[in-house]
């Protein structure tokens, strides 16, 4: 029994649906005369079952469920659902009609259309955008890949909220809050072009969970104890020396530099004063 209204403007009910029974024994899967189909009245407002049909004997163990639908277009349509039993059988109708799309999409993409062809579609957009960089667009195709490799093969309609939450926490489980952060950005700029195109009629990760990135401890400097202690090991340790790093780390706790600015000083480019050292132009007092 189909109880209510299902979205997209689709409902139906018991005399909108015909089950087919199955045969208890001998028919063998034969199609009798009086059961061929034979349009009945029904309702024929648009997105709404119109006709259902006699039933058909199909064999044992087999109920079919179908139904005339009227599509947002004008057109009549037969959707058709089969399982083992009734209830089945129509519980399968009910998940059809729900899940078909209500005014059709005006873009290249429906909500059958799967993920990795609408991927395709969004990094084209992407990759014609001024507003976004050369290293941010870098970042997003590798997530891109990333998502369609674990969803790709989902249609548009079967991203839902626990099969997105799920995506996102197993990519922070795998590869670490960033990469989950990235992955759920992505993911939600992919959907919102779904959304434009009128292929979902919402953007599902809009209710997937925050991301936990854990708490961060506060950053300190070292006791002088901490420095002694560091430097010493540094300099006692054959492979530090043999690699130079005594005298780098040295210096970055002696100027606080990054390892990358330090890494860029050259003595051509380079001027010490009492209170300032100056390298590649940039003071650091």
């Amino acid at each position: 029994m189909v109880n209510g209204p299902v979205s997209a403007g689709l409902a139906c009910s018991d005399r909108s649906l015909a089950l087919v029974a199955a045969s208890s024994a001998a028919t063998s899967g034969a199609v009798s005369p009086a059961g061929r189909s034979r349009r009945g009245g029904g309702s024929s407002r648009l997105g709404r079952p119109a006709h259902g049909h006699r039933p058909m004997t199909l064999g044992k163990h087999r109920v079919r469920a179908r139904v005339n639908v009227r599509d947002y277009d004008g057109e009549t349509r037969e959707v058709t659902r089969f399982g083992p039993t009734q209830a089945a059988a129509e519980r399968r109708l009910k998940e059809a009609l729900r899940d078909r799309a209500g005014a059709p999409a005006d873009g290249e993409i429906t909500a059958d259309t799967r993920l990795s062809y609408a991927a395709k579609l969004w990094w084209a957009e992407a990759e014609e955008s001024d507003d976004l960089s050369a290293q941010t667009k870098e970042i997003y195709e590798r997530t891109l890949n990333r998502i369609v490799k674990a969803l790709g093969g989902l249609l548009l309609r079967e991203v839902d909220v626990p099969r997105a939450d799920a995506f996102i926490k197993s990519v922070r489980k795998n590869h670490g809050p960033s990469a989950a952060k990235s992955a759920k950005s992505v993911l939600s700029l992919l959907l919102g072009m779904a959304v434009r195109h009128g292929a979902l009629s919402a953007n599902p990760m809009r209710d997937v969970a925050k991301i936990s990135t854990g708490r961060r401890s506060r950053p300190r400097a070292l006791t002088p104890e901490e420095e002694a202690a560091m430097l010493t090991k540094v300099a006692t340790d054959e492979t530090a020396a043999e690699l130079d790093v005594p005298d780098l780390l040295e210096f970055l706790d002696g100027t606080g530099m990054r390892i990358g600015e330090a890494l860029g000083c050259a003595p051509r480019s380079s001027t010490w004063r009492p209170t300032c050292w100056r390298c590649a132009r940039r003071p650091f007092a």
